[in-house]
């Protein structure tokens, strides 16, 4: 739920610097309980764009959770920018620590702003791959388009390639958080509490909206 929580932060903070900007946010909350119609392993959903994504793995539940909602906002709002946030892959942790939040983008130019921003704000991203050879270890597969799984241990760069599967036309920048945005244990930042959850990364969000509001900084 960090992610989510982040976005409430951003949102709010656009409002109060009332940035001229149309921001939607989309929270898909959900609680993994188990229960008669909990998904488990082998179980194929048909998404709103009409490809199935298997459910190989049920402990990578967070692209499971993603995936709807970035289909649903693309068809109601049709934006010209997503930004995802969540906690979705584990190697983040041991690649990045704390000291840097994982981005994957398919536009250049919003990974730049976005690198500008946290050296700004002090908390930084860092661009991960989304190269087509992740997207080969996700897909094709003989009962479903996409697994939620994948093969091999890169878990966060398979899981930016089974949602950049689902945000085809428009820039798209995905934060992978689980390392920076759940408690604060490892080198914390002087401004965050120690032990408690870090609220990351929405300073960075914040400035990289004023950036595209105010790209002159005025």
């Amino acid at each position: 739920m960090s992610g989510a929580a982040a976005c409430v932060g951003v949102i709010r903070a656009a409002a109060g610097l009332s940035l001229p900007l149309n921001i939607t946010a989309l929270l898909p909350l959900c609680e993994n309980m188990p229960s008669g119609m909990a998904a488990k392993p082998g179980d194929v959903v048909s998404l709103l764009n009409g490809k199935t994504l298997g459910f190989v793995d049920v402990s990578k539940a967070g692209v499971m959770a993603m995936a709807d909602p970035l289909l649903y906002a693309q068809t109601i709002y049709k934006p010209r920018m997503v930004v995802d946030i969540a906690t979705v892959g584990y190697a983040v942790c041991p690649a990045l620590g704390g000291a840097a939040a994982g981005i994957f983008s398919n536009s250049n130019f919003v990974y730049k702003q976005f690198e500008k921003a946290g050296a700004l704000t002090g908390d930084r991203v860092w661009r991960l791959p989304l190269w087509r050879y992740f997207k080969e270890l996700i897909m094709p597969n003989e009962t479903f388009d996409i697994s939620n799984r994948g093969r091999g241990p890169a878990s966060s760069c398979i899981a930016a390639a089974v949602l950049h599967e689902l945000v085809p036309c428009v820039d798209w920048a995905h934060l992978d958080i689980r390392n920076a945005g759940m408690l604060t244990r490892y080198n914390p930042l002087p401004y965050l509490l120690k032990d408690r959850m870090t609220g990351r990364p929405t300073r960075t969000i914040v400035q990289f909206l004023f950036q595209m509001a105010c790209p002159d900084g005025k």
